[in-house]
């Protein structure tokens, strides 16, 4: 399955309601650093937001992308070059599953994908002697996306 990431899904998971749950005062740069971002299209880098929220201190920008993806409203993309990025998760409570990213290397748009397959050979991974117990993993798959292709 795979879908795309969308500002659409920070407007209602990534509200002051996100901080609020996790016991995170809604603060005024905060609430201004989920504005910009639930008014952003595509992938945004920590430096993209100072850029453009200078009157947010830089350790509250990163503070808030952190709490953020703590809570599941954003993901942290590897993008093509090795930048870290961060993108919008489709986050609903009926679809909150472990996902994995597309990313095209065209036009830098990040797709979310899970594959049952994947999940299953990363399990297996537990059972082989090389490795400790795995605690987690991160999959980003780069592709031209069909609107690029």
């Amino acid at each position: 399955m795979v879908t795309s990431n969308s500002a659409d899904g920070i407007a209602a998971s990534a509200s002051r309601d996100v901080l609020v749950a996790h016991g995170i005062r809604a603060t005024a740069p905060r609430l201004s650093i989920l504005n910009l971002i639930s008014s952003h299209p595509g992938t945004f880098t920590a430096e993209r937001i100072c850029e453009q929220v200078p009157e947010v201190g830089r350790a509250t920008v990163y503070r808030t992308l952190r709490i953020l993806q703590e809570a599941g409203a954003i993901c942290k993309v590897v993008m093509p070059g090795g930048e870290m990025a961060y993108s919008v998760s489709k986050v609903d409570a009926d679809d909150a599953q472990h996902h994995h990213h597309a990313v095209c290397t065209v036009c830098d748009s990040v797709r979310s994908f899970s594959v049952r397959s994947i999940e299953r050979a990363i399990t297996a991974l537990g059972s082989l002697d090389e490795l400790g117990k795995v605690v987690g993993h991160r999959i980003e798959v780069y592709d031209i996306c069909r609107n690029c292709a």
